[in-house]
């Protein structure tokens, strides 16, 4: 598996580049679903923080 900053050979299945210590995988971050989920969540938190604010006001 060759670096992709320096190009060194580095052997199957490492992690970081022996020469550079640069990452050899790719990050993959939370996909769009984590997303709307955390978004709904907030939503509707905020949604009944409203309704009772309303209500004591």
């Amino acid at each position: 598996m060759k670096c992709p900053e320096c190009r060194a050979n580095n052997k199957e299945g490492v992690k970081y580049c022996k020469r550079c210590g640069a990452p050899l995988f790719e990050y993959t971050g939370p996909d769009w679903k984590w997303s709307v989920k955390i978004l709904g969540i907030i939503y509707a938190a905020l949604i009944v923080l409203f309704i009772i604010l309303k209500a004591v006001i």
